[in-house]
C-alpha cells in the first residue's frame, strides 16, 4: 500500500490525517515515501524546535489541527520531524492522542486479539494485565514506490493555500517581537559548540532563571509553571550534540523525572494549594535540578 496516496483531498483535513499517521502503525513507511520524493531537493532549513516549539503544548492537547496549514506542509517536506513528533507523543501525549489511536479499527482489533491471546496463554492464577495501546509499540514497515507518492505530494501542494500567518502573529503590531523565553526555552539555551561539562553547567545555570520572577497568585504561577514544563519538553526533544551517548541518556531520564515533579506542582496549584507554598516547593525542585547538573558537569571534568 502506498500510504501517502491517502493524503486527503481537502487541505483542512491534512492535520487530522497526519495525527492518524503519527498514532498509527505505518508512520515510518509514510516518512520513507515522503523522503523519497524530496531526496533530490534540499530539505527546508529548520529544526523541530523552530518549526513546532512554540505550538508544542497545543499539539499535545489538540493535535496538528491546532497549527497553521503552512507548517503542516513544512512537515511533509521534512518528514523525519514526524518521527521526532511521534516520540514526543508516545512519552507526553494525552487523552487526545489516545482517542486518535482508539479510532483506528485495525488497531482496536489487534489490541483485542492480543489481549485474548494473553488471557489464553497466561496461567489462571496470574491476574491479567491491561494491554497497552498497540500503536505505542514499534512496527517494521516496507518502502514504497516514490514515483507514485510524488503524485500525492504534488497534489496536496497544489491544493494547499498560501502560507497563513498564525493568529497571534496577525494580532501583533509590526514593531513588536515575541518574548525571548527563559531557562531551557530560550533560543540559545542549548548551544552545540560547548564541551560536555560546560554544556551541562550551562543547563544548570539556565534553570535558576525560574527565580527571576516571583509570581504570588495562582494564575501567574500557573503560567510560569507551564513555561517551565515547556522548557522540559525542549530538553527532552533536543539532540544534545555536545554530550556522549551515556550522558544524553542520563539527562533525558532525569528530565522526565523533573517534568513529573513540575506536573505535580501544577496539579497541587490547580487543586487549590496556596500559591506561595507551591512556589516554595518549586524553588526546592529547581535547587535540586541545578545541583544535579552541576555535579554531573564536575564529574565529567574529573
Amino acid at each position: 500500500m502506498i500510504h501517502a496516496m491517502t493524503i486527503p483531498a481537502e487541505s483542512r483535513d491534512l492535520g487530522r490525517w497526519l495525527d492518524e499517521q503519527i498514532a498509527g502503525r505505518h508512520l515510518r513507511a509514510v516518512v520513507e515515501e515522503l523522503a523519497a520524493v524530496h531526496r533530490s531537493a534540499p530539505a527546508p532549513a529548520g529544526t523541530f524546535e523552530e518549526l513546532l516549539g512554540d505550538v508544542f503544548v497545543e499539539i499535545m492537547e489538540r493535535g496538528l489541527a491546532a497549527i497553521p496549514h503552512h507548517r503542516l506542509i513544512a512537515l511533509l517536506k521534512q518528514p523525519d520531524l514526524l518521527l521526532t513528533l511521534q516520540e514526543a507523543v508516545l512519552s507526553e501525549g494525552g487523552p487526545y492522542w489516545d482517542k486518535v489511536a482508539a479510532s483506528d479499527e485495525d488497531l482496536t482489533l489487534l489490541t483485542a486479539n492480543g489481549r485474548r491471546r494473553l488471557e489464553k496463554d497466561v496461567e489462571p492464577a496470574m491476574p491479567a494485565r491491561p494491554a497497552a495501546p498497540i500503536w505505542r509499540h514499534p512496527f517494521v514497515v516496507s518502502f514504497a514506490t516514490a514515483a507514485v507518492v510524488l503524485i500525492a505530494v504534488f497534489a496536496i501542494n497544489r491544493r494547499a493555500p498560501g502560507p497563513t500567518p498564525d493568529k497571534t502573529e496577525v494580532a501583533k503590531k509590526p514593531d513588536e517581537s515575541p518574548a525571548p523565553g527563559w531557562g531551557w526555552n530560550k533560543p540559545d539555551a542549548l548551544p552545540n559548540n560547548l564541551a560536555a561539562p560546560d554544556y551541562l553547567a550551562k543547563l544548570g545555570v539556565a534553570v535558576t532563571e525560574w527565580s527571576d520572577r516571583r509570581p504570588e497568585n495562582a494564575v501567574d504561577l500557573s503560567k510560569r509553571l507551564n513555561e517551565f514544563r515547556q522548557g522540559c519538553s525542549m530538553l527532552l526533544l533536543a539532540t544534545h550534540q555536545p554530550l556522549p551517548a551515556d550522558e544524553k541518556t542520563w539527562l533525558k531520564n532525569r528530565c522526565r523525572d523533573w517534568a513529573k515533579k513540575i506536573n505535580t506542582h501544577l496539579a497541587d496549584l490547580e487543586a487549590g494549594t496556596d500559591p506561595i507554598r507551591v512556589r516554595v516547593e518549586v524553588d526546592e525542585t529547581v535547587r535540586d535540578i541545578a545541583a544535579a547538573l552541576r555535579s554531573r558537569a564536575e564529574n565529567l571534568r574529573g
